[in-house]
């Protein structure tokens, strides 16, 4: 597991990065390094429909591959976020 932060309107915002390669249809090497969020990130990005986001909200969205609902990138292990994401995807 990695662990980062993005930096958005000067809030700095988790980011975990994963290898969701064992997923099924995600085989690919591109799959190695995944960003994932949290929600609160995203809505600090702008609206649902992405129609009144910055350059900048918009180049942050296109490098996370998905949002994880309130305090789970916290308190979940890697393991456990890949497992949650089998059950999205």
């Amino acid at each position: 597991m990695q662990k980062n932060t993005i930096n958005f309107q000067g809030v700095d915002y988790p980011v975990r990065t994963l290898d969701i390669r064992g997923i099924h249809s995600y085989e690919d090497e591109c799959y190695a390094g995944v960003k994932v969020a949290d929600t609160s990130l995203l809505l600090a990005l702008g609206s649902d429909d992405c129609s009144d986001w910055s350059k900048e909200a918009t180049a942050i969205d296109e490098q996370i591959f998905f949002y994880f609902s309130p305090g789970q990138l916290a308190k979940c292990s890697d393991k456990e976020l890949i497992e949650e994401l089998e059950v999205c995807l």
